[in-house]
């Protein structure tokens, strides 16, 4: 039977970047798919509200887990230097009506 761990260190970061809320995330055995989603949707569910999670001090199984997914960048929220964050630019106005 696998042992209990330490799977990674999460924030909860308001608007202009002040800690709301931090906690550990562990479990018996490795981490596994059912995790990454979990700390997908609180990363999205925190964005839309004008937040950011800040995920850290992962455990070897599951970097690799979300570098083999490809999802690493999007649940810990860093982005390349190349890349902007996506924004609303400019509102557009609809010419007619929706039917």
């Amino acid at each position: 039977m696998a042992g209990f761990g330490i799977w990674c260190r999460v924030a909860l970061m308001a608007p202009g970047g002040v800690p709301l809320r931090t906690w550990v995330v562990s479990g018996i055995g490795a981490p596994d798919l059912g995790l990454v989603e979990y700390l997908a949707r609180l990363q999205l569910a925190a964005t839309r509200a004008g937040g950011m999670l800040v995920v850290d001090d992962f455990c070897d199984t599951l970097t690799e887990i979300l570098d083999l997914t490809g999802l690493r960048r999007q649940v810990c929220g860093q982005l390349e230097e190349r890349e902007e964050p996506l924004r609303v630019q400019k509102r557009m106005q609809a010419r007619d009506p929706p039917a």
